[in-house]
Order: structure tokens, then sequence, then C-alpha cells
């Protein structure tokens, strides 16, 4: 039990140290400061070999219910496939890998919120524009983007 949780702080440790994060607090939760965010983890017995249970973005839980209208779930959904990011996440148990990260996981949050946000820019510019493309055109433009 011991050589185990000595195990799993100094595989977080490490995780930190490459992340050029400054620890704050820790125990079985840690908080870090990110590239000016704060960064709570919770972690529980199994990590690395489970996801940590929770992560806090400056006090806000990453739940990845990023509150889509229906024309962003839309595109999400016929375009990129996405029919919900909790399931294509890190955090979900049947994705988590050993291997895997916290890194991997705030990079991973970041790449969703610039395509959320792309895909109302491309939607704010058509409507503005009021043009009307052949929808095979989407996923080339929103990749572009």
């Amino acid at each position: 039990m011991f050589n185990n949780m000595f195990t799993r702080y100094k595989r977080i440790n490490k995780e930190f140290e490459k992340l050029n994060a400054n620890i704050i607090s820790s125990n079985i939760k840690h908080k870090i400061n990110y590239q000016n965010h704060i960064v709570d983890i919770e972690y529980d017995d199994n990590y690395p070999f489970k996801p940590p249970l929770k992560i806090y973005i400056n006090n806000k839980l990453l739940d990845y219910n990023y509150n889509l209208n229906n024309d962003v779930q839309n595109i999400l959904e016929e375009y990129f496939n996405i029919h919900c990011f909790c399931c294509n996440s890190l955090m979900c148990p049947n994705n988590w890998k050993p291997g895997n990260t916290i890194a991997d996981i705030l990079e991973e949050n970041k790449k969703n919120i610039l395509l959320i946000e792309n895909i109302k820019k491309f939607l704010l510019i058509i409507k503005l524009n009021k043009i009307k493309l052949p929808t095979d055109l989407y996923p080339l433009l929103l990749n572009y983007m």
C-alpha cells in the first residue's frame, strides 16, 4: 500500500515538472498554477491506472458540458462525429490509459474549446453574410479555421 502511494506521488510530481506547473498544495488533491489557470485535481488510489476523479479549472468543474446550442451540436455530430464530449474524453474510464497525463486532459479541453469557438464563428459568418454554402464544404472550412 505505502509503495503504491509513493509510486503514485512520484508519477504525479513528474507530470507537474513536465507541465512547468507550480504545485500550490498536495495530498489526494493537487492544486497547481498552470498557464495562468488554477487547476485542482482529485485522485484516488487507482491513479494512473484510472483517470483523475475530478479536475477544476479556475474553480469550474471540467465536466465537458460546454453549453452548446443546437446548431453547434448538430455540426459536431454531423461533421466531427462527436455526440458527447464526455464519452470521447480522456476522463472517461473507457478511454483512459496509464500513459495519459494531466497535460493530455488539459490539452484536450483546450482543443475542444477552440473547436467550439471556431464552429460558433463559422455559424456567425454564414448568418451575417447570409451565405448559402453546400454543406459538404463545412468540414473543409472548419478544419481550415
